[in-house]
């Protein structure tokens, strides 16, 4: 039985995704696509098993098998993507999607990981502001991250 298919669009551009065990999967030709990366048959062959799947979708032209990664499946393919410029983009599109996976990379490896290592997790300014303002939301905050371990 085919998944329920959720569709987002980033700029002019829609990613596909698909629900399994409660996890969002991405299809990988659409995320590849997104960032510029035309070879991503290469790309998803660089990820680990556990990364990829395949699962069906309804379309248009009936019953069809996509590759989908998860959540690691995902960074892993933009730490590794190669950008390569459309023929119907313009320098300016094809720059924006070069910076975009480059602040994605320099968000991870600067700010998220970084304190995740120092503080044992990584939070946004709005969180910490709210957490200061009502006790209650960290503890319910907290309880949720119980729930998950």
């Amino acid at each position: 039985m085919a998944n329920e298919v959720m569709t987002f669009n980033f700029g002019m551009d829609e990613v596909r995704t698909v629900g399994i065990d409660g996890e969002p999967w991405f299809v990988a030709k659409n995320v590849c696509e997104v960032f510029g990366d035309s070879n991503y048959r290469r790309s998803i062959s660089r990820l680990d098993e556990d990364e990829k799947g395949v699962s069906p979708f309804y379309t248009s032209k009936g019953k069809q098998n996509f590759t989908v990664v998860n959540e690691t499946g995902l960074y892993s393919l933009l730490f590794h993507m190669q950008p390569q410029k459309k023929k119907t983009m313009t320098e300016e599109q094809f720059q924006e999607r070069v910076n975009s996976i480059r602040n994605f990379k320099r968000w991870i490896t600067h700010e998220v990981l970084p304190s995740i290592r120092k503080h044992g997790a990584y939070t946004t300014d709005y969180v910490l502001a709210k957490t200061l303002d009502d006790p209650e939301y960290l503890i319910g905050l907290i309880r949720e991250l119980k729930n998950v371990k």
